[in-house]
């Protein structure tokens, strides 16, 4: 089975003429050597999405009139209508993913998994993939498109943490050096901030008091700051303020706005952890050094199984979490901890080879309760969990799901199924009541 079958299943494609075609068809229609298309994301009830369209189809048409054969587009449709669908897509000179049935639970699912996948949280969305393998170029098409409508630099591959920095120089105290010198096999931090910003200005003293501790204990690290500033002026100030052996992105510099296109950056103080080989440890640094002034548990390295607290139910937020609640006793403790761990090793091992094959696994977090808090019972409240332990949970809050086991006895065999069932589209999951 190819990997377009996978994505799509058994549902064609269909343009503004009705016309009708194959998955298969439209990328075996393309450049054999070089070929993309974008899945886009988008409905006509959404004012957003009709601003956008007419912008993407000149980009459209202005690619293919470099290579007619080099990228192709497929609509997913979020409308609840049949007129509205048919209405939107005689805009658009691409195909749709075929809307057969108004409300068809089935359609709706699909575009669900879809959305899911590629993390698709608002529209317009336009996901950029090779259409050799599947494999994702771009999440941020829409950005991209309007950054660079001539298509440029199209498709724009997504260069890593290091590609990014390398491209220019860093300032440390008012003297220039190369960023591979500065940071290559070093833990560092990158910190978005600005001196407008009052949470910036608590956050950074909060950071120069953690950056200290950890030089008592002899422990080094880098900062690197990457500015928000309004202007030259602000930032001169800005960076009068900070430490001297802090590293400083140039103002104005194009890597600040990669910087946080790579992180999801969407509001300051943000705070990245980043290790010696150059991958994040964490996106929640901000939270990290609030909770751990003084870095007790610095790097702050996520854990395949964690226990459930301010920090790591930040991931809840954000990916589908299996959860065991425990109220704290004992045994229960113990168990979901061994148990989970088993799990969460064959789930690492499993992912490792979907991602050898570029084949789809979901995000999954694993955690569990090992006191009560206030965090314990906020989640709890949020989901309407009742009061009986062990409680075994699978939470899927990006999709407002959730599915809550009958078992009351943890084994690896309830918990493996659990997770096969979910990865494979099996488990039948509810809606997280409003």
């Amino acid at each position: 089975m190819t990997w377009y079958e996978k994505l799509f299943d058994k549902f064609s494609l269909i343009d503004r003429n009705g016309q009708k075609r194959s998955i298969g068809d439209l990328i075996s229609g393309l450049d054999e050597n070089k070929r993309f298309f974008g899945l886009y994301f988008s409905a006509f009830w959404c004012p957003p999405c009709c601003k956008f369209t007419p912008k993407l189809v000149e980009f459209y048409e202005t690619i293919r009139e470099k290579g007619k054969n080099q990228f192709e587009i497929i609509f997913i449709s979020s409308d609840k209508d049949r007129a509205d669908f048919d209405s939107y897509l005689q805009k658009m000179p691409w195909f749709a993913l075929e809307y057969d049935h108004p409300h068809s639970i089935v359609y709706a699912e699909k575009v669900a998994d879809m959305q899911k996948r590629f993390k698709v949280t608002s529209i317009p969305s336009l996901i950029i993939l090779d259409a050799k393998d599947g494999s994702l170029v771009r999440n941020d098409g829409r950005y991209m498109v309007l950054k660079d409508p001539e298509g440029t630099n199209f498709p724009w591959f997504q260069k890593s943490v290091q590609e990014i920095l390398v491209q220019g120089p860093l300032s440390k105290n008012g003297s220039m050096c190369l960023a591979s010198d500065a940071l290559t096999n070093k833990l560092f931090g990158i910190l978005f901030s600005a001196q407008w910003c009052p949470p910036c200005r608590e956050f950074t003293k909060r950071l120069k008091e953690t950056t200290e501790h950890l030089k008592k204990k002899g422990i080094q690290w880098e900062i690197v700051f990457c500015s928000a500033d309004r202007n030259i002026e602000s930032f001169r100030d800005h960076v009068s303020t900070l430490p001297t052996d802090w590293y400083v992105i140039p103002f104005g510099d194009e890597r600040k706005d990669s910087l946080c296109r790579f992180f999801n950056v969407t509001g300051i103080p943000s705070f990245i952890l980043i290790d010696e080989n150059m991958e994040a440890i964490r996106t929640n640094g901000r939270l990290c050094v609030t909770i751990d002034p003084t870095g007790e548990n610095f790097p702050w390295r996520p854990r395949q199984v964690e226990d459930i607290n301010d920090i790591t139910a930040q991931s809840i937020n954000d990916t589908v979490s299996l959860i065991i609640f425990t109220e704290g006793i004992e045994s229960h403790v113990k168990s979901a901890k061994e148990n989970l761990q088993i799990i969460a090793e064959e789930f690492e091992e499993k992912r490792k080879k979907s991602k050898r094959e570029n084949e789809y696994m979901p995000d999954i977090v694993f955690l569990f309760e090992e006191k009560p808090s206030e965090v314990v019972e906020s989640i709890k409240s949020y989901a309407e969990l009742e009061d009986r332990v062990p409680l075994i949970v699978l939470l899927d809050v990006p999709s407002q799901q959730i599915y809550i086991d009958e078992n009351s006895i943890i084994s690896v065999h309830l918990l493996r199924r659990l997770i096969d069932d979910y990865c494979s589209g099996r488990l039948i999951m509810s809606e997280i009541p409003d």
